[in-house]
């Protein structure tokens, strides 16, 4: 059973670090001596002063991004504007609640489909609408248009989308943001 454990500097701060292991040896149970064990773990330690520097890092660079997405929303909301981002394998889009009040809906919804978004669209612009996400998608270009929605609550507006394809997989574009 070690009865000491340490890890120190040996030599001139910083250059070479141990690890010391005091252990009793008994005979007949009887303390007969002691063994110890002097392990060089300079490599270790360094690597875990790096980690505490990359974790102080981590979690400075998580709140400067909290901080933006909160400005961010806070714009977003002043314009009245939604934000959007549209799956392309599965047409599921993840948004912000903004973009579900535009819609009628007072709260946001479980899930959000390009498919919901067409039936919003009046019926006289979903299939240019359409024809040019279709193009969009293809020619890996920005998608950018006006269109009429009718609301939950039946009230016919107009609204403004802009979109941008992003995280290419072999080329292709695999989201519209």
């Amino acid at each position: 059973e070690t009865i000491f454990n340490f890890v120190y500097d040996g030599l001139a701060r910083g250059r070479t670090w141990w690890n010391w292991n005091l252990s009793p040896i008994f005979v007949e149970g009887r303390l007969a001596a002691f063994s110890h064990m002097l392990v060089e773990v300079t490599r270790e330690v360094k690597a875990r002063q790096q980690l505490e520097v990359n974790l102080v890092e981590l979690k400075r660079a998580e709140k400067a991004l909290r901080e933006g997405e909160a400005r961010l929303r806070f714009a977003m909301e002043g314009i009245n504007a939604g934000e959007w981002d549209l799956d392309l394998v599965d047409h599921t889009a993840r948004r912000s609640l903004q973009h579900d009040l535009i819609f009628g809906y007072k709260k946001m919804l479980p899930k959000w489909t390009y498919e919901m978004f067409l039936k919003h669209v009046v019926s006289e612009d979903r299939q240019i609408l359409n024809k040019k996400f279709l193009k969009a998608v293809a020619g890996n270009r920005h998608w950018d248009f006006e269109c009429r929605i009718v609301r939950r609550d039946n009230v016919l507006r107009w609204i403004r989308v802009c979109g941008r394809p992003s995280q290419y997989e072999n080329g292709q574009p695999r989201r519209i943001v």
